[in-house]
């Protein structure tokens, strides 16, 4: 999970990937954010509150478990 200008931990990208979640169905979910540097400017880690938030929304959108790390 991305924080930044190109996040994904919210808006339109993370309903895209819910919907692909939903369609895929897998036995389980695992969020992590970057942990070193990337190549891309503007990339930022999601701290690990927030992908515990966005777990615990996954889980109850989905039913999938969802761990965050």
């Amino acid at each position: 999970v991305l924080g930044g200008e190109l996040s994904n931990a919210g808006g339109p990208a993370h309903e895209a990937w819910l919907e692909a979640v939903i369609k895929i169905q897998p036995e389980e979910i695992q969020l992590y954010s970057v942990d070193r540097p990337t190549a891309e400017t503007g990339i930022l880690k999601v701290p690990l509150e927030e992908l515990t938030r966005l777990a615990d929304e996954v889980q109850a959108r989905t039913g999938i478990s969802t761990s965050a790390y």
